[in-house]
């Protein structure tokens, strides 16, 4: 990958709502913004986080000219973006995820997981191979990827994204002695997961 050294002014996992508060018609409302259109500097902010060209970066998501993104580029644009995203979750430092997105990965059939990054079921499989090397137990169902605004949320009480990941990932007693990611997979465990943040790591409830 030809890229530049990337940007790494953005917090950790903080890319799919900075594209949307920048370039989104409707800030916060990823489909409303994908129909109506990403603006023409959206493909640069993606490609400025991630360390790659921003003309490849427009080819990879069908965006054609330099001109404002139609709706099939601007959805495939915040996909790649909620990929990075889970990416930097999972490494940690967005340098780290540069780095793995560059080499060749044996679980990709040893491609560069960047080219990959043109397609939905190929987004899916850069985030598997990623969790499948850096995380126990793999993410399955996307247990450990961002659901909105909770990670952060559990990263900033629990003092840092890797203190945050170790919490999710212990058994916790509020929880019957389950661990808080296995909650994480659908929206009604989400839901309860939010409630146990506040009562433990908010509250103080042991």
């Amino acid at each position: 990958m030809d890229a530049s050294p990337g940007s790494d002014d953005l917090p950790i996992g903080a890319l799919l709502e900075t594209v949307l508060s920048r370039h989104g018609s409707e800030p916060g409302d990823a489909v409303a913004s994908a129909r109506a259109g990403l603006g023409a500097d959206a493909a640069a902010t993606v490609a400025a986080a991630m360390g790659i060209p921003v003309p490849e970066m427009r080819r990879m998501v069908g965006a054609g000219g330099d001109g404002p993104m139609g709706r099939v580029a601007s959805g495939a644009l915040l996909r790649v973006a909620e990929t990075w995203d889970a990416l930097c979750w999972v490494f940690g430092d967005p340098a780290v995820a540069r780095q793995w997105l560059a080499a060749p990965c044996a679980a990709l059939g040893g491609s560069e997981p960047w080219r990959l990054c043109d397609t939905e079921p190929g987004c899916r499989l850069i985030e598997e191979a990623a969790g499948a090397e850096r995380l126990p137990g793999g993410i399955s169902n996307r247990a450990l990827l961002p659901a909105g605004e909770l990670p952060r949320r559990v990263a900033d009480l629990c003092g840092g994204v890797r203190e945050g990941h170790a919490w999710m990932r212990s058994a916790n007693h509020a929880l019957g002695g389950h661990s808080p990611a296995s909650l994480s997979v659908d929206n009604h465990g989400r839901g309860r997961l939010r409630r146990v943040v506040d009562a433990v790591l908010v509250g103080g409830v042991p």
